[in-house]
């Protein structure tokens, strides 16, 4: 196994070898460029420096600076509603200027948290086809208004979420974790802080009231 480590002009060949023995663990070997020594590495070591393709990618959907970035994000499906619901930044707070109620700031906080978070569990080439009842497209922009992420998530009949990167053209589909599940607005409401009125419980009456009477 070759790897190639790249940093500005200069690049580094790393080179594993290994030497399999009868009757014991193998040993394994490694050469650095065009440099004579020839390293040993520990056995305990062995899992570090031989992993597939899929150990090295990234298993976020955005990264914490895209989080920190984005400025506006717009959210449209069947379960958002007929009309997508665009949330803006300002100051530290989120707010929609189109609708009427306030935006629940904790739960776009907490939905942004776990997008920038480790939520790719695989990466797959075929997947059950998008319900558009249970379809949501999110699109996350920065202030240069250029769209910084887009996707496409959707459930099966198991609750089981997947998604599709719709900014890049590879129809390549992610499946998710159920913490991103959990995070997703699969209700309009969810979106804004309850505006039910706070009923105060009823006080309980002290002996002394009850007697009295």
């Amino acid at each position: 196994m070759s790897a190639k480590l790249t940093e500005g002009e200069q690049s580094t060949q790393v080179t594993l070898y290994e030497r399999p023995l009868r009757g014991k663990p193998s040993e394994f070997y490694a050469t650095v460029s065009s440099q004579k020594p020839l390293f040993e590495i520990e056995a305990s070591s062995q899992e570090r420096v031989t992993k597939d393709f899929e150990s090295f990618r990234e298993k976020r959907l955005i990264s914490s600076l895209e989080k920190i970035q984005t400025s506006r994000i717009e959210l449209s499906g069947k379960p958002i509603g007929d009309q997508a619901v665009t949330i803006q930044k300002a100051d530290e707070s989120w707010t929609a200027p189109q609708e009427s109620q306030e935006i629940n700031k904790q739960f776009v906080d907490a939905l942004l948290d776990k997008l920038a978070g480790k939520r790719i569990k695989n990466f797959l080439n075929r997947a059950p086809r998008a319900d558009q009842d249970q379809s949501i497209k999110l699109s996350l922009e920065g202030d240069s208004d250029k769209k910084k992420a887009q996707f496409l998530f959707w459930k099966d009949n198991k609750d089981q979420l997947y998604a599709r990167d719709l900014s890049r053209n590879a129809r390549e589909i992610y499946l998710l974790d159920s913490q991103l599940t959990k995070a997703l607005p699969w209700s309009r409401s969810q979106l804004f802080k309850s505006s039910a009125p706070e009923v105060e419980a009823p006080q309980k009456k002290n002996e002394s009231d009850s007697s009295s009477e």
